[in-house]
């Protein structure tokens, strides 16, 4: 990246965020970084799984929350499952399904950190991992949930929001400035 920057190369990035983090690290590269934000890229194949097919395959219930996200510490699953053991406290219990890929090759005992939050929390019945699934249930999963979450401490443009507002599902996001910029009020 530094090589690009240096040999005077234009360079796209994905987010205003992005664009300011990298003028920021690399003042060089002021006045060539642009901004191209991808869409949502929607095969109208995938459409054509139901919500309750995929539900009833899963074994899940009728209202959910969706996590679409892998089990990377960055993606902050910790702060989710510290959200759903408040509201069982609170006589509120609410589901949450994820999917993606179910380990972080980066730091390999986060995945078992939490399995072991979760059953400590009490919210084991609660949280349906179903891990890499196809693209046609995650189209399915996230047109019928209840909002889709994406609880992450840093992110880029990021597809799961995108998909999201293109369904017109809710989000409930980290507050942090891409989601800001990408989700708008």
């Amino acid at each position: 990246f530094r090589l690009q920057v240096t040999a005077g190369r234009h360079l796209l990035v994905s987010s205003e965020d992005a664009r300011e983090d990298c003028e920021r690290f690399f003042p060089g590269a002021r006045g060539r970084v642009h901004v191209l934000r991808f869409p949502a890229l929607i095969d109208p194949l995938d459409l054509s799984v139901s919500a309750q097919e995929v539900r009833a395959r899963y074994g899940l219930p009728d209202r959910f929350f969706y996590l679409p996200n892998q089990l990377w510490r960055h993606k902050n699953h910790t702060l989710v499952i510290d959200a759903l053991s408040s509201l069982l406290r609170q006589g509120c219990p609410a589901n949450v399904v994820l999917t993606g890929v179910m380990n972080d090759s980066r730091c390999a005992s986060h995945a078992g950190e939490i399995i072991a939050r979760v059953r400590e929390s009490g919210i084991a019945g609660c949280w349906h991992v179903l891990g890499s699934v196809p693209r046609r249930d995650v189209v399915a999963l996230m047109r019928s949930c209840d909002a889709v979450i994406n609880a992450s401490r840093c992110e880029g443009w990021s597809s799961s929001v995108q998909e999201a507002l293109a369904f017109d599902t809710p989000l409930l996001l980290s507050d942090i400035a891409v989601h800001r910029e990408q989700a708008g009020a």
